[in-house]
């Protein structure tokens, strides 16, 4: 299968039978701040699936997520275009992967260049509590200990220290948690950390702020009651956010660490409603974020932060009308919101990561036509 430009943002893909169809999602005309990603040695379409960059060789892997073949235990290597070369996609091994699941976490370790995957639901709906630790550098993956695990769970938040990832709430069906575990891939071995005095809950966010882990928001499945409190924990005490000012309740909402904030934007709020309003926590207040062209309420949406260039990147996701193509961007300095170019097909449950050079790269999800398995990549610095 290879590929043609027939105008500007549209592309024939011609396929191994001789015809071919039209993507919209590409936008390569000259000049555009998104750049679309080649589909020739692509994994299969999906959504729910984890993605990590690898800051290390300069390349996304994504893994796992579901498919319309059923969950996934495969997945693949994206490597970004280079001044000497075009973007390409290469295998990863599936021997000793993780079960097929979708709904797992997944963090970066930089220090040895792994993808940590843990937890999430498997086709028959069990939730799970196996992972594995896979080596970008040979190509291997190793199990991860059930020995000391946390419950089998989805729903849940993982961030890494540093050196441990930290595991908090989720949800497998029927018990809703509320406890914190740590794990250290070196000695592959699980700490059972914290159980928290905030309500047990799933779909919440977690962030990392250098000492402390932040936690707020998400769902009580059992009432089905978003929630809107929070609490950060650094080992020793739990500390409850300030409600003054906090977000409006909700769950499935992103959160985003720039250093000094935690922004919160997006998810599902009272009654289906998607809030049209976010906030950032820091030093025991948070700071609204409401002025400019702000991107419309959503789930299922991503959020990054670009260094490179101070701002929090909301883009796809979903609301009463199906998927959404269309994102913003929030400069932190300014507390404004700006609107972005056109970009991929309209998706939601996607994956987005922030390259080493501070573009964001966009991938799978699903469309309002099913799964997908095209991409793009975002230049911040292009008007």
């Amino acid at each position: 299968m290879h590929r043609r430009g027939v105008g500007i943002g549209l592309v024939a893909v011609i396929m191994a039978n001789g015809c071919y169809a039209l993507d919209w999602s590409y936008v390569d005309a000259p000049g555009k701040s998104w750049r679309s990603m080649t589909l020739v040695g692509a994994p299969s379409a999906r959504a729910r699936h984890v993605a990590v960059f690898d800051d290390m060789h300069g390349a996304m892997i994504v893994w796992g997520g579901a498919t319309k073949g059923g969950f996934s235990g495969s997945g693949g290597i994206y490597h970004p275009a280079s001044a000497s070369e075009g973007d390409r996609w290469s295998t990863m091994s599936a021997v000793g992967s993780p079960d097929p699941r979708a709904d797992a976490t997944a963090i970066w370790d930089a220090t040895h260049a792994w993808m940590i995957v843990w937890g999430g639901v498997n086709d028959a709906g069990e939730r799970l509590n196996t992972g594995g630790v896979y080596s970008t550098s040979t190509d291997i993956w190793k199990p991860i200990t059930t020995d000391g695990a946390p419950f089998p769970r989805s729903g849940h938040t993982a961030v890494w220290t540093g050196t441990e990832m930290i595991v908090c709430g989720g949800y497998d069906g029927i018990t809703v948690f509320q406890d914190c575990s740590s794990y250290d891939p070196v000695q592959d071995a699980w700490t059972a950390n914290f159980v928290l005095t905030l309500t047990a809950r799933e779909a919440h966010t977690a962030v990392w702020a250098g000492s402390s882990i932040w936690i707020w928001g998400g769902l009580d499945p059992t009432m089905g009651m978003p929630l809107g409190s929070g609490a950060s924990w650094d080992f020793i005490s739990e500390n409850p956010l300030p409600s003054l000012e906090a977000p409006s309740v909700r769950s499935g909402h992103t959160a985003v660490w720039t250093g000094i904030t935690m922004w919160i934007w997006g998810g599902k709020g009272v009654n289906e409603s998607y809030p049209e309003q976010g906030a950032g926590y820091r030093t025991g207040t948070w700071h609204p974020m409401k002025d400019g062209e702000l991107p419309g309420g959503r789930d299922g949406h991503s959020a990054v932060w670009i260094d490179k260039t101070g701002d929090v990147i909301v883009w796809g996701g979903a609301d009463q009308s199906g998927s959404l193509s269309s994102g913003a961007r929030f400069h932190e300095e300014t507390h404004t919101w700006s609107a972005i170019g056109t970009g991929p097909s309209a998706r939601h449950h996607h994956t987005a990561v922030v390259t080493g050079d501070g573009h964001m790269i966009v991938w799978g999800g699903e469309g309002n036509s099913g799964f997908t398995n095209s991409g793009a990549v975002f230049d911040p610095t292009v008007p």
